[in-house]
């Protein structure tokens, strides 16, 4: 079984999924970090965020980080993937 697959397979159901994920990995990034809190979660939160974007790279997942503040995704299927990091 994939470990992210949408449930609607069509480019609108593909492109929400895109977004979804990628709203994820910006707000574990961005909303909890060391400008905010302190503690451990903001290690804890970068090792969850890094290990999602390990597994999702493994399953053809790929992102593009120089778009600015927002990170941008593209599933497996994607004829025009970012290049991987």
């Amino acid at each position: 079984m994939p470990y992210l697959r949408s449930r609607n397979s069509n480019a609108t159901g593909l492109f929400e999924i895109n977004r979804r994920v990628a709203t994820l990995l910006n707000c574990l990034e961005r909303e909890i970090n060391s400008a905010v809190v302190e503690g451990e979660i903001t290690q804890d939160l970068q090792r969850f965020r890094d290990a999602l974007l390990t597994r999702l790279e493994d399953e053809g997942w790929t992102f593009s980080f120089e778009s600015g503040e927002k990170l941008k995704v593209r599933h497996p299927l994607h004829p025009h993937p970012f290049l991987r990091r």
